[in-house]
């Protein structure tokens, strides 16, 4: 498992080679890679050529270094180039976090790294709280509670005030032990909003749909499949269906009900899949069909373009049943990968009922 380090760092880089060695020292976790989110002066701070006399002058590359010999680990990886991400608004880098602006700013490009760095695999991302402004510590703590799984930690540490400012690591015993490093309990939040990382856009975007998302899994209203009438119901409106499109949109409600969260195009085109469907009809519509016949679905399967055009069909049906937020939960959704597309309903199982 490869030890990744997430850090925010403004003026003071030193808390970052602090957060290595107190991971090391204390949980015996040796980082693989660091990223930095920072601002442009930040940015300055770290190649040591921020013309502030209370900030350090060397680089913090070489410090880095200098740590990693001191603990004999092998140098985490780490470049001004590639794990840097400077926040900015457009192609002008932020200076400082103090406005509002700069405040939505910060968080989505805090956002847009953890984006990329949870969706790899065989990671764990070792996040620290400590560094830059406070309220940029916020925006990490809030970001990581959306995107951390369950390898994923979050810590903050702290010296004395005696020692702040001074090393980038600690030198002498009493140093080491001024230096401490606590891991924070937070709500992972990963799995619930799952569907919503797959199209992140912006760490604004993401909060207004995960908190329309929240509000629509605490209402009580729930989508009843009814299998005898074709219709489907949420709150006092209904639609009728095709027996076709009720038995493929009862299929993946019974899915989603029983634990199967989406089918891939390949297991929708297999054989088994149009079993199902084929079933559905004839216990619910004396739906029958001629077994003889080699071009029909019931024996060849759900090809692709007649699955996709009976797909829009459904989902058309059901938007007049929603708003534009509730519609995006229950109709039939796609994720697209290149040879490999899914499909699912995002709804949690709860707000499905089926009348059998």
């Amino acid at each position: 498992m490869k030890n990744v380090l997430l850090a925010i760092s403004g003026l003071t880089p030193q808390i970052v080679t602090e957060t290595v060695f107190a991971l090391y020292k204390k949980y015996d976790i040796v980082i693989d890679e660091i990223f930095v989110v920072t601002t442009k002066r930040g940015l300055e701070v770290l190649k040591g050529k921020d013309n502030s006399p209370n900030t350090p002058k060397t680089p913090f590359a070489s410090q880095l270094k200098k740590l990693s010999r001191h603990l004999k680990i092998a140098t985490p990886k780490f470049s001004l180039t590639k794990n840097v991400f400077v926040a900015n608004e457009e192609s002008l880098d932020i200076y400082d976090i103090k406005t509002d602006e700069q405040n939505i700013l910060f968080p989505n490009k805090v956002a847009e790294m953890l984006s990329k760095l949870s969706n790899l695999e065989n990671t764990s991302i070792h996040a620290s709280l400590s560094g830059g402004r406070k309220s940029m510590s916020a925006h990490l703590a809030l970001v990581f509670s959306l995107f951390a799984r369950n390898q994923d930690n979050l810590y903050h540490v702290i010296t004395e005030e005696k020692f702040e400012f001074q090393n980038f690591f600690p030198i002498t015993d009493e140093e080491e032990n001024a230096l401490t490093i606590a891991e924070i309990p937070f709500v992972r939040l990963r799995s619930l909003n799952a569907p919503l990382l797959k199209e992140f856009k912006s760490y604004s975007d993401l909060v207004e749909k995960a908190q329309t998302r929240l509000s629509l899994i605490t209402d009580a209203s729930t989508v009843l499949v009814d299998l005898s009438s074709k219709k489907i119901t949420y709150k006092e409106k209904s639609v009728e269906l095709t027996p076709m499109q009720i038995s493929l949109y009862f299929r993946f409600c019974d899915a989603k009900i029983t634990g199967k969260n989406s089918f891939n195009i390949q297991e929708i085109q297999d054989l088994a899949f149009a079993e199902k469907i084929k079933n559905i009809m004839e216990e619910y519509y004396n739906q029958y069909y001629d077994k003889n016949d080699k071009k029909h679905w019931t024996t060849t399967g759900l090809e692709d373009t007649f699955f996709r055009s009976l797909r829009s069909k459904i989902n058309a049906k059901l938007k007049p049943l929603f708003n534009e937020e509730e519609f995006n939960e229950y109709k039939i959704s796609s994720r697209k990968v290149w040879g490999a597309t899914s499909y699912s309903i995002l709804a949690p199982k709860d707000k499905i009922k089926v009348n059998y």
